[in-house]
């Protein structure tokens, strides 16, 4: 008999359980690529139906937003053109002002270490997998639950 089940721990195991649970919440991303930026918007929504997602290009923008709604998850690249913003400082505001959970995506390896030295739970380096991308995203939804 074949086993169609997904492998424990894996992107389908960890969102089948979750999917459909708690109430909506809402992404930021926070990308100068205006491909990229569509592309993760696109995934998160088809991925995470019942959350909201919303892109921004620069820090400011993302900030401006909270004023009116909080993020509990901010997905964003370090080096954002067009901000004037530093990306440490846009972290530690964001931090200050809602407790969300980040995920820094980047091409340079060396952001790793800086991501956590300025409180960033999760680091992926370009390019990326998507399905890696979601597994972190759901960790980061539910930080109680998978000890973010």
């Amino acid at each position: 008999m074949l086993n169609f089940a997904p492998a424990a721990g894996s992107y389908e195991a960890v969102t089948n359980k979750k999917k459909g649970h708690g109430m909506p919440q809402l992404i930021f991303v926070i990308e100068d690529d205006d491909d990229t930026r569509n592309l993760m918007k696109i995934i998160l929504e088809m991925e995470q139906p019942e959350d909201k997602v919303a892109v921004f290009s620069t820090f400011e923008e993302a900030l401006e937003a909270s004023d009116v709604e909080k993020p509990c998850v901010i997905i964003m690249d370090y080096f954002i053109s067009g901000s004037k913003m530093a990306p440490s400082e846009f972290i530690q505001r964001a931090k200050e002002r809602f407790g969300c959970q980040f995920l820094l995506i980047s091409g340079a390896a060396h952001l790793a270490k800086k991501a956590a030295d300025v409180g960033v739970e999760h680091f992926l380096q370009k390019p990326f997998d998507y399905d890696e991308m979601m597994r972190r995203i759901v960790k980061l939804k539910n930080p109680a639950i998978n000890g973010v």
